[in-house]
């Protein structure tokens, strides 16, 4: 649940390392593949926010309240709202308005990370669309990076709410965001659990 709400709803394009970003989302894209799947990732691509970070020209906000201006300035750089374009693509179209953009990436692009953006069925880019693409990306991040005890299946409705993950306080030079304290008994568990399946795991190994 934890990793669930932090995937979905943190900032994360502003809490960590550019390059961290860009292997998580390749990361991502590997997941996808199948054996029938092209194996090529072109070595330059670069993170981009579909929903730019200058939207106020070409991306209305339907919500101009505090709280809304907030849900979208936090989506913004959460992994829901971020794809895997090259460089001159970011540096030609990276502030255009959705049906231009969605176009050109479509056209472009062939990584199946950028699927849910390039799909015909997606009419417009706003906040619960990032949201459902958050879930739909953490669904094949559960799958790549386990928990050792993790369920097959995860009831959605555990996520809805952001709960504290809607905010972050800003550090003292203003560069850094905080994350949320984890209790000490949880993270003992997670811990444990991880260890038992590195004990499992050893003992299965060929001598």
């Amino acid at each position: 649940e934890e990793f669930g709400l932090a995937f979905v709803h943190r900032l994360i394009y502003k809490e960590f390392y550019a390059r961290t970003v860009l292997e998580a989302l390749l990361s991502l894209e590997r997941s996808m593949w199948t054996v029938k799947s092209e194996r090529v990732v072109d070595p330059n691509l670069s993170a981009e926010h579909y929903m730019p970070q200058s939207w106020k020209a070409h991306w209305p906000l339907a919500d101009s309240s505090d709280s809304g201006l907030e849900r979208r300035e936090r989506l913004l750089h959460s992994f829901g709202n971020l794809g895997l374009v090259t460089p001159e693509f970011n540096s030609a179209l990276s502030n255009r308005e959705f049906v231009e953009k969605q176009a050109e990436v479509r056209r472009t692009s062939k990584l199946l990370v950028n699927g849910m953006f390039t799909d015909p069925g997606t009419t417009s880019w706003d906040e619960d669309a990032i949201v459902s693409r958050g879930w739909e990306l953490f669904t094949l991040a559960r799958k790549r990076w386990p928990h050792p005890a993790s369920p097959a299946v995860l009831d959605k409705q555990l996520f809805e709410s952001p709960g504290r993950w809607t905010s972050a306080s800003t550090s003292s030079d203003g560069d850094e965001l905080s994350a949320p304290s984890l209790d000490v008994a949880t993270a003992r568990g997670l811990l444990d659990s991880f260890a038992a399946a590195a004990r499992l795991a050893e003992a299965a190994e060929p001598e």
